[in-house]
């Protein structure tokens, strides 16, 4: 029993130093917004999941709640002090959004900030989570935990917390063998060659994704380090990765040379480095190759019998065709930053070239059916698919592709079936393709399947794929369709911190006002919009500003959305609401007017069975007064499903005023909330399953 006492008091004397020194450390840098749980694991020096483990034995919190907590507490301290706003001191303590930092505290402290300064002390129902459940969860847990530990003394070398870096760590453990390859630099003397350096990476990179053991960031996450002389330990922390892979490329003519090298961020050390020159010819294929199995083996990474194979296939001998193809991708990417259709025009004389010299160049058919994706002739991208799959039924881009030509062409079902083709095929870790999860969730968000959407999605997260933005907003529209909207919120913030997108902004601005949140709205658009978003955002003030009863303002705002009505197909079924500005304004004549119009055009339109013609039209009946027939089609939409939380929007949305009171209508909104409340659940016990894809591929 005194053997058990000493173990026992070992063990919380551990815990204390361990709990005391993330503390520490998560306070030294609570400016720093960008400090997370990947720098945390970092300082610390154990893996993600020990700390994790420990974290949740100890706190019942995860890394990023505990990291949040210490933010709160350290706001807390600060807003006692009457001199500084709530906004200031959110920005102090790495918040970037002071709505989402109004949010937290609120939740944390059941108060909002601006009360802190009357309160003195964080209420009694906050909780210092570390103390009371070490007393009954270290006696559950005792044995595992200290066994944890000892195990990591005696295997990974750890015995205090200092913030030290083997130099060999990170290629003793699978874990840490990330590796981010940036952009390669044009060294070429006319500096118009960055095609083929985009070429190269591309290449090396899906070389390395095909090498189990390797985590290995996508060109979408590194692509904002393109024009940056940031450092390189800078831009790994901020991939979450241990190694750098840095090169350039110079081509002069027919002569190429290609410098790459191998850095480990924690100590700058050199891995690797070659140079590589000569005549372009389809050695320059093999050499691809070959970079990426020389990285492979600084790490002490062992390339699978599998791996290796793929590794060897070379899609073309034709370098020629190699080099047409990567600078028609080059072109569609330039098409997409800046929607001048002249890039694609000129990716489909590249790419006709390429096909002429090799007509079975698999990639390159691939990227012309993409470019018709770009133009939006589905059928004609769809004919570049089915001659992908005719020539190879284990290529997986050609299901990607024409699970797109489906997705687009509105045909779910079919969508959905070649995806999840595309995703059964995949092989090994090879992430140029897993990241077809986010397009299948896409595909079911399209079909009205939330659950199935939030697995997918799920999916992409848990598999580490470096599509964050993406995955963040479609979470957020999942839980948006389930009626959870601080979750939805969440994700959000969380889409926002990384990137500033257009409908986001939106989505963002919607979750607000169907809460009634419309002052909020407004803040947060004042805050963000910009030029480059004006159409989402004309779209938001306009809806925001007609909530509020800012009639003339809101009508502002509505002509300069209709700028864009030509390529923003959704703004007609928004017109009648100028009818409801009119009304509003006393223009009684011509709001009716536009009523009328309005009700013959989408009457016009029902055969095409879009959802929002039946809310629209039980829109404008109800505020005309006509009971009977908003009713009819509000029951119509009914069967379609409340999407984007109209279930709860309806009971504030000023078009429905006059139907409150029926019966009928009650239970309208009172079905719509149950199947919300079911999907919830649903939601929750997926949020706590495995997904089971990782396990089939192991």
């Amino acid at each position: 029993m005194g053997q058990l006492g000493s173990t026992m008091a070992n063990g919380a004397a551990i815990d204390d130093a361990f709990y005391s020194k993330l503390v520490l450390l998560v306070e030294s840098n609570l400016e720093r917004e960008e400090f997370g749980v990947a720098e945390l694991v970092r300082l610390v020096g154990l893996s993600r999941s020990q700390i994790h483990r420990k974290l949740k034995a100890l706190t019942g919190q995860s890394i990023s709640q505990f990291i949040r907590e210490c933010r709160l507490k350290r706001a807390h301290t600060l807003l006692q002090d009457p001199t500084g706003t709530a906004a200031e001191v959110a920005y102090s303590v790495g918040f970037s959004n002071p709505t989402y930092f109004s949010k937290c505290f609120r939740e944390y402290y059941g108060y909002p900030p601006g009360s802190a300064k009357q309160s003195g002390i964080a209420k009694a129902r906050v909780k210092e989570r570390f103390p009371s459940i070490r007393g009954i969860a270290l006696l559950m847990l005792i044995s595992f935990t200290v066994f944890a530990y000892f195990v990591s003394v005696n295997i990974f070398g750890i015995r205090d917390l200092k913030i030290t870096t083997s130099p060999k760590s990170s290629v003793s453990s699978s874990l840490e063998k990330s590796i981010a390859v940036l952009p390669f630099k044009d060294d070429s003397q006319s500096g118009d060659n960055q095609y083929f350096c985009d070429g190269m990476m591309d290449e090396i990179l899906n070389h390395l994704q095909k090498i189990r053991g390797l985590s290995v960031k996508s060109r979408a996450a590194v692509e904002r380090f393109r024009k940056t002389d940031r450092s390189f330990r800078y831009k790994a922390r901020a991939l979450d990765v241990a190694f750098i892979l840095e090169g350039s490329v110079r081509r002069d003519s027919n002569q190429i040379r290609v410098t790459a090298q191998l850095i480990e961020a924690a100590s700058g050390n050199l891995l690797w480095a070659e140079d590589f020159g000569g005549a372009i010819s389809d050695t320059l294929l093999i050499l691809q190759r070959n970079i990426a199995k020389k990285v492979a083996a600084s790490l002490g990474t062992v390339i699978s019998p599998e791996a290796e194979q793929s590794l060897n296939q070379i899609e073309t001998t034709a370098i020629k065709a190699y080099d047409l193809r990567i600078k028609a991708v080059y072109e569609q990417q330039l098409f997409w930053k800046t929607r001048d259709i002249n890039h694609l025009k000129s990716a489909h004389k590249l790419l006709d070239k390429a096909l002429k010299i090799d007509p079975k160049y698999k990639r390159a058919i691939l990227a012309k059916g993409e470019v018709y994706i770009g133009e939006k002739k589905y059928d004609s991208a769809l004919l570049y698919a089915n001659r992908l799959i005719a020539a190879d039924t284990a290529f997986v881009g050609g299901y990607g592709l024409r699970g797109e030509c489906y997705y687009f062409k509105k045909n779910n079902e079919l969508a959905i079936e070649n995806y999840k083709k595309a995703i059964q095929l995949i092989r090994g870790y090879d992430e140029q393709w897993m990241w077809y999860h986010i397009p299948l969730g896409r595909a079911y968000l399209a079909d009205n399947d939330i659950l199935n959407a939030f697995i997918q999605f799920k999916n992409a997260l848990q598999l580490g794929i470096d599509h964050l933005p993406q995955i963040y907003f479609n979470l957020s529209i999942c839980y948006l369709q389930a009626g959870e909207y601080s979750k939805a919120e969440e994700f959000l913030n969380k889409c926002l911190e990384l990137k500033t997108d257009c409908s986001t902004i939106f989505i963002y601005h919607w979750l607000m006002i169907i809460q009634g949140r419309y002052h909020d709205s407004l803040q947060f658009l004042r805050k963000i919009c910009n030029e480059r978003c004006e159409r989402e955002c004309s779209k938001a003030q306009f809806q925001t500003n007609m909530l509020v009863g800012n009639y003339e303002l809101a009508q502002d705002f509505f002509n300069q959305w209709r700028k864009y009505q030509l390529v923003d197909t959704y703004f007609e079924y928004h017109r009648y609401e100028l009818g409801y500005l009119y009304q509003q304004q006393g223009r009684e004549e011509e709001a009716r007017r536009l009523f009328m119009e309005e009700i013959n055009r989408l009457s016009n339109h029902l055969n095409q069975h879009w959802e929002y013609t039946y809310l629209s039209l039980a829109r404008i009946y109800s505020l005309l007064g006509n009971r009977t027939e908003a009713l009819k089609y509000l029951t119509i939409y009914e069967e379609y499903g409340f999407d984007d939380g109209w279930q709860d929007f309806i009971l504030i949305d000023p078009f429905f005023k006059n139907l409150r009171e029926e019966p009928e209508f009650k239970a309208i909104v009172a079905r719509a909330k149950r199947e919300k409340l079911a999907l919830r659940k649903q939601l929750a016990r997926a949020e706590t399953t495995e997904i089971l894809y990782l396990n089939q591929r192991k």
